[in-house]
């Protein structure tokens, strides 16, 4: 009787612990990535568009997920977060996709250096600042202004995450791809030639598609 007793007690232990364990395995921290990320990639591209309707579905989605706290469960900035995108959805209703395209730039990159899952996610994350180097480049072009300091800074950082993650890279071709774009990036900031920076940043965003599927 005792042992039987002992056993239950053990059991009784045993099964929530290992219900955590399970439900903490259970979560794929890429599916995760792609939920803060992808709804600003979106609404960054429709607002570089100018496509107004695709920006207001794309804004409806945000706040969904928003409502649902997909946002605050993997990002661990969730106030500075949603001041962000009070601030995205006012300039959405005012329709200035300029100023909309930028702010929605920043949150991706915010969403990228805030992710709760960032540690197990090294080499994806260096991927996604590539893509957002593109848009991020293109929202800054858009403006009335452009700020070349911040689209110098902008390829930096991206050359930066590209020779980190380089050396992973088995494919010459898009070795090579890649670091011709950066001298291309380079060169054209000096020049401060706005067409050919952005023929190149639409260059980058469809490389980082073929480099992303090249790991999968």
């Amino acid at each position: 009787m005792k042992k039987l007793i002992f056993l239950f007690i053990t059991l009784v232990i045993m099964v929530p612990a290992f219900s955590q364990t399970s439900a903490k395995s259970s979560v794929n921290p890429y599916d995760k990535l792609d939920q803060v990320l992808s709804p600003f990639e979106d609404m960054t591209e429709y607002a570089l568009d100018g496509n107004i309707a695709a920006v207001n579905k794309a804004m409806v989605h945000i706040e969904k997920l928003q409502k649902e706290g997909i946002f605050s469960s993997n990002l661990t900035n969730s106030d500075f977060f949603n001041q962000k995108t009070a601030e995205l959805k006012k300039l959405v209703i005012k329709k200035d996709l300029q100023k909309a395209s930028l702010i929605s730039a920043s949150l991706f990159k915010n969403n990228m250096t805030h992710f709760k899952y960032a540690s197990s996610l090294k080499r994806q994350l260096q991927i996604e600042h590539l893509d957002y180097m593109g848009y991020q480049i293109l929202a800054l072009l858009k403006q009335n202004k452009a700020d070349w300091k911040a689209v110098a800074d902008a390829v930096a950082i991206g050359q930066k995450n590209w020779l980190a993650l380089s050396a992973k890279v088995k494919d010459y071709n898009m070795k090579d791809s890649f670091n011709q774009l950066f001298k291309g990036l380079n060169l054209s900031i000096k020049q401060k030639n706005n067409q050919m920076i952005t023929i190149l940043c639409y260059m980058d965003l469809s490389l980082v598609d073929v480099l992303e599927s090249s790991f999968k």
